[in-house]
């Protein structure tokens, strides 16, 4: 994965549900691109108004764990920053022992680090 455009179609290709909004950020934004980062948390809010299951969450995990270790610093930071924090940080408490235990290792790791940030 190399590009914003790129994770946003791979996760699209999963949750079609969320190309109507995707379209709608971008119609709302145009003809500017929208702020990434505020885009990945609006993003990750949507994803969290759907009922999915753990097999399509895992996927979506895996996704986030590409784009943080993509290489590309403007993907990799938006993601975790925006989608992965807004995901975490807004699942229902009684899951997300379980969500933090599907985390791959990179977002694991940038959880754990902003957790102890702050403390």
């Amino acid at each position: 994965m190399t590009s914003t455009e790129e994770f946003f179609e791979r996760v699209l290709r999963e949750i079609p549900e969320l190309r109507n909004f995707y379209q709608d950020e971008l119609n709302y934004w145009a003809p500017e691109k929208p702020p990434l980062t505020l885009l990945m948390s609006n993003f990750a809010r949507e994803l969290l108004t759907l009922d999915i299951d753990n097999e399509l969450l895992i996927k979506i995990l895996n996704l986030i764990e590409l784009a943080i270790g993509s290489g590309n610093d403007n993907l990799s930071n938006a993601v975790a920053t925006g989608f992965l924090e807004t995901l975490y940080f807004n699942f229902p408490k009684e899951s997300k022992e379980s969500l933090h235990s599907i985390l791959g290792e990179k977002a694991r790791d940038h959880i754990d680090r902003l957790a102890t940030f702050y403390g």
